[in-house]
């Protein structure tokens, strides 16, 4: 005959139910000697949590006869172990619990750090975004000043030159009116001293000259200081521009001497592959540029044009011939070019100078060129603004 069974109780009372289970089961194998007994080797426990923490244990027995005593002792010690399993579910039930709120809280306090954070974070991100609006703002009023100051400083530059050709031309002026004294004086000189009004009028143009050969005197003094103070303002000018050059302009920089490295480039591509051009032509700008310097080459000659003398290049030079017929007339020509520059800027240290330079015409910008380009300049920027 086959019985079911079942029992329910909580974790807490586990034990208690446990070692009372013969007393509320006639057929336990803790029964009265005579009576039908479990076979406890058929007991089978399945213990499960439920949402009241609960375990429920199933029993499916089988009648049998009455044990004997190994077998009664061998029930007793599975039933020790059964009471110990579930003693040890209990503990780790109440483990998990513990465990589940500590990672509840643990959850909680790293939500509110993050939040913390992202609260700092966005603090940082905003006082950060204010901090380059002042560092902009800060540039770009810098930069204001310094236009202001620069555009000061040109316009000044501009009148003291204007100034200073009014005076070169009073001076010219001068030097002319004298020259015409003197003739009249030599004129005067030859008719005699018989002419009484004639010999009064010589007197008073003598005097007349003298006045102005001290002027003449004291603006040519004048002219020497202008000469210097007009070459210190170009000696700025270059400086500011070679500060401020980027790209192609109707008025810049030229560096007088220096080899233009596109001839060169230009004729290496026709000789070389796309790989080695670049290289052999930087190579050999680079080897004609020293060259340029080389004071044991003078690649010049002297010619006679009326009384006065030249230097101009010499055609015939055999380094010349060679670079001509090697890599043709864009190179050679380019080369030439920064002979006759050297040539006239700095024939006896053959080093490169920087120039103001007209590009359009292709000649040496004036001083008033200069300053107006950079008016007109600012003029545009300060309308784009």
């Amino acid at each position: 005959m086959r019985a079911m069974s079942k029992a329910s109780f909580t974790i807490d009372e586990m034990e208690g139910e446990v070692l009372t289970m013969a007393l509320m089961y006639p057929h336990s194998p803790l029964g009265i000697e005579g009576e039908p007994r479990l076979n406890a080797s058929k007991v089978q426990v399945r213990a499960s949590k439920s949402t009241e923490d609960r375990i429920s244990i199933n029993f499916d027995c089988k009648m049998r006869s009455p044990p004997s005593i190994l077998e009664t002792n061998d029930v007793l010690v599975r039933w020790d172990k059964i009471v110990s399993i579930l003693m040890s579910y209990s503990k780790m039930m109440v483990f998990s619990s513990e465990l589940q709120r500590l990672e509840s809280d643990g959850r909680d306090r790293l939500h509110r750090v993050f939040e913390e954070y992202a609260k700092r974070r966005s603090q940082l991100d905003s006082e950060r975004r204010e901090l380059e609006k002042l560092v902009v703002a800060t540039e770009m009023e810098r930069k204001k000043l310094e236009r202001e100051k620069e555009k000061r400083e040109k316009e000044a530059a501009l009148i003291k030159i204007l100034d200073l050709e009014k005076q070169l031309d009073a001076k010219q002026q001068l030097e002319l009116e004298v020259e015409q004294l003197k003739g009249k004086l030599a004129v005067m000189n030859q008719m005699g001293e018989e002419d009484l009004p004639l010999k009064m009028k010589l007197e008073k143009m003598t005097e007349e000259l003298e006045e102005k050969s001290d002027v003449n005197t004291a603006l040519l003094a004048k002219e020497r200081q202008t000469n210097d103070e007009l070459q210190r303002a170009r000696k700025a000018l270059i400086t500011g521009f070679e500060e401020m050059q980027g790209g192609r302009t109707l008025i810049g920089i030229k560096r007088m001497g220096e080899l233009d490295n596109k001839p060169f480039q230009n004729a290496c591509r026709r000789k070389f592959s796309s790989i080695e051009a670049d290289i052999k032509a930087a190579e050999l700008c680079t080897f004609w540029q020293e060259e340029l310097k080389n004071p044991d080459w003078h690649p010049f000659k002297v010619i006679h044009i009326g009384e006065d003398c030249k230097q101009v290049i010499n055609e015939d030079d055999e380094k010349l011939q060679d670079l001509k017929y090697q890599f043709g007339d864009e190179v050679h020509k380019a080369v030439t070019t920064a002979l006759n520059e050297l040539l006239e800027y700095n024939a006896s240290d053959k080093y490169i100078i920087s120039e103001l330079w007209n590009f359009k015409q292709g000649r040496k910008a004036t001083l008033e060129e200069a300053i107006q380009y950079i008016l007109k300049q600012w003029k545009i920027r300060k309308r784009k603004r």
